[in-house]
Parts: C-alpha cells; sequence; structure tokens
C-alpha cells in the first residue's frame, strides 16, 4: 500500500492552519453582499422544492450561471442548514483546496518542499483570498476550478493524456456554470492546445472547447440572456487605478500608502524582467521545434500566461461593451493572485539558483522574508478581529445590526398586502423573506443611460404608497446605488413624503399627501410601523421630505 510522505502531509499544513481560522473567523457568518442575496436565495428556492427562480430585488436568472447557488443548496441540504451558513463553511473549504493546489503545484515544478510551502503560505496569507473565502460569493470555487483545469490541461500535455484532458474540460466547464468570465479558461486551454500538439493531435483543442462551453451555453439557451446589452462604455483613469492598487496589495498589505505599494509593485516588474533577461529566454538553437519541445516538456507557464490575458481580456470587453460598472478590485483579480503564486515563485527560484550571484539570493530571501511578515501581521490581524467583529462592515447583511435593527422588525411584522418600496429589496427578501419591491430606477445601472420611464414609474409608486399604506425604506449601507437610484430627496420632489422612523441603517418614509377619505385595512396595517416609531429604539421625527 502506498504510505504518504510526512513531505506531501506538510504541504497541507498552511491550508489546514489558514482553513481552520477562517472558519473560526466566519462563526457570525459570512460576508454577504447583493451578489450573496441571488446565489443564497437561489439556494433556498432550490432547497423549499421552488425550483430555479431568481429571488426578489435580484436581477434575471440569467445574470449569474448557477453552479455556486446549486453547490449552497446541496450543501445546506445534506447538513441541514440555511444555505447563508452553509457558505461560512464552504468557502473556507475552497479556500483551503487553492492553497494545497498552490503547493502542490509549484512543488512539482520546483521540486523543493520549503517553496512549495512557502507559496502555499501565500496563498493563505493573501488579504483578498481570506476576504473572499470568508464570504458568501462565487470567486474561491471559481478560482479553484481555474487552478484545477490548469493543472489537469498541462498534464494532459505532458503525459498524453485523455483522462487528463476529460478531467480538465469537465472543471473549466464547470468554471463556466460558476462565472461566465470563465469563457477566458476556455479560450487559453484551446489556443496552448491548438500550439503545443502535434497535428495529428490537435483535434483535442476542439474536443476541449466544446466540452468545456457546451453546459454555459445550455444554461443560457434554457434561461434566455443576461440582461446584459451590448452597449459602448469609456473607460475612465479611475478604472485603471483601481486596478493597479488591486494588484499592489498583492506585493504590499493594505495597510502601507498607496504611492508605497505602486512603487514597490514597479520594483518587482523591474526585478522580474531582469531575472528574465538573467535566465533567457529559452535554449539556443532552431527557435521553432526547440523552443516547441521545451514548453511541451512544461506547458503549465504558458497556460498561465495565455490564461492571465485572456482573463484580463474579457474583463476589460466586459466592462468595455457589456457593463458600465465593471471595475478591476480585488474581487475579479483575485484569481489571478493564484495564477501568479503559481508562475513567479518557480521562476524565482530557478531564476535565482547558482550559478546565479549569491548577492541576489541574500536580497530576494530579505525581501521575501520582509513581506511574508507583512502579510502575515495583515493576515493574523484581519482572522483575529473576524472572531469578534460582527458589524455590518465586516459581515454585510450578515452583521448582527441587520437582525437588531428595529426598522427590519417593524417590516417582518408588517402584513404582506402593505407595499414597501426600498434601496435593497434584495437585502429585505434575503433577511426577512418579504417580497418588496426596488425604487424606481432613474438610470440603468448597467448601460448607465437615463430610464425613459423613470416619471411615470414614481407617480405610480405614489399612487400605490397613497392607496395601500406603504412605505419607502432606505438602507444606509446601499447609499452607493443612488448612482442609478434616486435619494430621498430627490424622490421627495415628486412624491410628497415624510419620515415615519429610523434607526442606524435605515429610514422609513411614508406618503404625506392628503388620504383618501376611506382607509383600507392595509393603510391601517402599514400605520403600525408609523405608531412603533414611538418606541425607545428608534428616533421619532416630523421632518418632512
Amino acid at each position: 500500500m502506498h504510505r504518504v510522505r510526512p513531505r506531501t502531509l506538510v504541504l497541507v499544513l498552511p491550508a489546514l492552519v489558514g482553513t481552520a481560522a477562517l472558519l473560526a473567523a466566519s462563526r457570525h457568518g459570512p460576508y454577504a453582499s447583493p451578489d450573496s442575496a441571488f446565489y443564497v436565495g437561489l439556494a433556498r428556492h432550490l432547497v423549499d422544492g421552488a425550483g430555479l427562480t431568481a429571488p426578489p430585488g435580484s436581477p434575471p436568472l440569467a445574470h449569474f450561471p448557477p453552479l455556486f447557488p446549486l453547490l449552497l443548496a446541496a450543501a445546506g441540504r445534506l447538513g441541514g442548514i440555511d444555505p447563508l451558513d452553509a457558505a461560512a463553511v464552504v468557502n473556507p473549504l475552497l479556500f483551503g483546496a487553492t492553497a494545497v493546489l498552490v503547493a502542490m503545484a509549484v512543488r512539482s515544478r520546483t521540486g523543493s518542499t520549503a517553496v512549495a510551502v512557502a507559496a502555499g503560505a501565500g496563498a493563505v496569507v493573501g488579504q483578498d483570498l481570506l476576504v473572499y473565502g470568508g464570504s458568501a460569493l462565487s470567486e474561491p470555487l471559481f478560482t479553484v476550478l481555474v487552478l484545477g483545469s490548469l493543472l489537469a490541461l498541462a498534464r494532459s500535455v505532458t503525459q498524453r493524456s485523455d483522462l487528463a484532458l476529460a478531467g480538465a474540460a469537465t472543471l473549466a466547464a464547470a468554471a463556466c456554470l460558476t462565472r461566465y468570465v470563465g469563457v477566458a479558461l476556455v479560450l487559453a486551454g484551446a489556443a496552448v492546445l491548438w500550439r503545443l500538439e502535434p497535428g495529428r493531435r490537435r483535434w483535442r483543442a476542439a474536443l476541449f472547447a466544446a466540452a468545456s462551453s457546451g453546459p454555459a451555453l445550455v444554461w443560457v439557451a434554457a434561461v434566455g440572456r443576461a440582461n446584459r446589452p451590448l452597449e459602448l462604455h469609456l473607460f475612465d483613469l479611475r478604472y485603471w487605478s483601481t486596478g493597479i492598487g488591486s494588484l499592489s496589495r498583492w506585493v504590499l498589505p493594505g495597510f502601507v500608502p498607496w504611492p508605497l505599494r505602486v512603487a514597490a509593485l514597479g520594483a518587482l516588474g523591474a526585478a522580474l524582467l531582469h531575472l528574465r533577461r538573467q535566465v533567457g529566454a529559452g535554449p539556443p538553437g532552431d527557435e521553432g521545434s526547440d523552443r516547441r519541445a521545451v514548453q511541451r516538456a512544461d506547458p503549465l507557464p504558458m497556460l498561465l500566461v495565455a490564461f492571465a490575458a485572456c482573463y484580463m481580456a474579457v474583463l476589460v470587453g466586459d466592462r468595455l461593451v457589456l457593463d458600465d460598472t465593471g471595475r478591476l478590485d480585488a474581487r475579479f483579480l483575485a484569481p489571478l493572485h493564484v495564477v501568479a503564486l503559481v508562475g513567479l515563485v518557480p521562476f524565482a527560484h530557478r531564476a535565482l539558483r547558482p550559478p546565479t550571484a549569491a548577492a541576489y539570493r541574500r536580497r530576494a530571501a530579505v525581501a521575501v522574508v520582509g513581506l511574508a511578515g507583512l502579510h502575515g501581521l495583515q493576515a493574523v490581524t484581519f482572522l483575529a478581529s473576524g472572531v469578534w467583529d460582527d458589524s455590518v462592515d465586516r459581515r454585510g447583511l450578515s452583521g448582527r445590526a441587520w437582525q437588531e435593527s428595529p426598522v427590519m422588525a417593524d417590516l417582518a411584522d408588517l402584513p404582506d398586502e402593505v407595499p414597501v418600496y426600498s434601496n435593497a429589496a434584495d437585502a429585505v427578501f434575503l433577511l426577512l423573506g418579504r417580497r418588496s419591491a426596488s425604487i424606481p430606477p432613474r438610470r440603468d445601472y448597467l448601460r448607465g443611460t437615463e430610464e425613459p420611464g423613470y416619471g411615470a414609474a414614481v407617480e405610480a409608486m405614489g399612487r400605490d404608497l397613497r392607496r395601500r399604506g406603504g412605505v419607502v425604506v432606505y438602507f444606509t449601507p446601499f447609499e452607493y446605488r443612488q448612482v442609478f437610484l434616486p435619494s430621498a430627496a430627490q424622490l421627495a420632489s415628486s412624491v410628497p413624503l415624510e419620515v415615519v422612523a429610523t434607526d442606524a441603517l435605515a429610514t422609513v418614509y411614508r406618503w404625506a399627501g392628503r388620504r383618501q377619505p376611506a382607509a383600507t385595512a392595509a393603510s391601517a396595517a402599514g400605520s403600525q410601523l408609523a405608531r412603533s416609531a414611538s418606541r425607545p429604539s428608534l428616533e421619532k421625527t416630523s421632518t418632512s421630505g
């Protein structure tokens, strides 16, 4: 019987420590955002037998692929827990799996257990990977699927293995069903296979592309086109500066001032280019056959570079023609952080081996130890604070303030027939299971264009508030949506509103005009919220907006 070597077990130690710490830090619940409301809401529908139906207040079903909600639903049903609680277990485990894959990939390319453990530890202390590992978002699942597919693709080339190719295609298909940007993996994998495989075996590239993209195409055909119209959106400088800032946090922690982080990023790039020249572009001789033979012997570097290029191209293309809200922030660049670890750590290890000057190796060692210490300090601080921090800033919709909000309690008590309009209808459904309507948008949040029917929609909302005694709720954590939703002051210019109640999270408004002579039962029920504002826990005000 094959025995697992102690050195192999050492590879998983950073992942075990990081996963255990992240599970402890997620004990109050995972970070939950509006996207989480979709994933968790859809998973709850599946657990409850309601099928694949988008939760109220969220985008249409086709806006997100289905695999992550399916995983939460399966984990929730098997564990007998709510899908939101399931995310607090599933994503830390996926985070640990990513660190294990990083360590194993580096070990196979360097032959050094110490370097592999260091690479795995680098994944564990990455702030962006920690944040999303403790979230109810799809990034951890997507990242582990992408890395697994790239490693399987590399093995399929080196070992001429059709079984490895099938595994790579299966993982790539799952990645596309987790995030649509997984198409970058399909493009990169097919392109590298086409380049490296001999002529008779190039059918494998076409087979990989078809098998890995097919399930996502079937999904889109079944549920309909996503709500992403084709329209040109020009970039601004902030788009690129956000991306540079996100990349700089891979080098120095976020608590270091932005200019120093960017300077360190530039210095690292210059050092890698210098090492590249030291190592050389490849073996001498024929530039075609010899280079391709080397690449076939270790195709992973080419796969990593191809995926990074395709992934960035897809992100930029999405921002350019589909989504005006697209950005290059830590969340969307997190998969490239893992790709960089797997690609650059073995490269630096090879470049700094003898006969490279010992001075280079000493400087590199000092830099690595210093950076590891800074990132380790940030990671420990983040994880330790998570053990007791259940604020909205840390937990999002899982923050305790949502559960203790008097406004949320009053909304839960309102009868279903009382209309509720909100700038966070998705949050209301996630936390209360109550259907509510969105405040009419004045701009399309994907296109950035003015909504032509905004005025009519506001008038219809006003009539509904007056007739059925409804309320309008503005949640402070969702004020960023005023980019496409009207503020309370803007809404009050068209609809007479008065403040009913307010707390730290929300302010509630009702119709302030002349009421109809015969009040309906619904409007009487709606006044419950106004009466509850006299409780000490709420600050009642008569200010008219």
